[in-house]
């Protein structure tokens, strides 16, 4: 992973999107998919209740230079590996959030702001979980580097769907160090 750059990632704010505020028009993380999503789809999205998008931004300024968006999801327990089955009982289903995109601008990459999004992401999903509950972390890796990338952070492989990861509440906990 590259050095993080701490003076940089200093003057950041990480802040829910007011699509009347924020500046999405420019940005471009080099994924087609996620620039749309950010530009037509999340301001949408987070205004109708459907996920909620938090944005980077420098101080003082509107310019979108990253962002998350999170939804509430739910797992199927058959879909999970065996070992993890046998402690949730008889449930269908188990209470998860689900990280629906990530994104960092080209002229913020390598600096460590992909990092500071999945802090404060994680950060946000234990406040949830503790609120309202739920097991697991999930998301969808976009390649190869990317799943790389969460794997360090400690997400694992579901094998029970193709590019799919997920991270328990309890390890993003303990690395937390609650």
């Amino acid at each position: 992973m590259p050095a993080l750059d701490k003076a940089f990632l200093k003057t950041l704010n990480i802040e829910p999107l007011d699509r009347h505020k924020h500046d999405r028009a420019a940005f471009d993380s080099g994924v087609t998919k996620v620039n749309n999503f950010l530009i037509s789809t999340a301001g949408r999205h987070h205004q109708d209740d459907q996920s909620k998008t938090y944005v980077a931004v420098m101080a003082g300024t509107v310019k979108v230079i990253g962002f998350y968006t999170l939804r509430p999801h739910a797992i199927a327990v058959d879909a999970l590996p065996p070992e993890i089955q046998k402690k949730l009982g008889r449930s269908d289903t188990v209470g998860a959030i689900y990280l629906a995109v990530v994104g960092v601008d080209k002229s913020a990459a390598n600096k460590g702001l992909g990092r500071k999004l999945m802090s404060h992401f994680l950060g946000l999903c234990m406040k949830v979980i503790d609120q309202i509950g739920g097991k697991f972390i999930v998301l969808d890796a976009i390649d190869a580097k990317t799943a790389d990338f969460y794997r360090k952070l400690g997400f694992v492989d579901l094998p029970s769907q193709a590019n799919r990861m997920l991270i328990s509440a309890e390890t993003v906990r303990k690395s937390m160090g609650e």
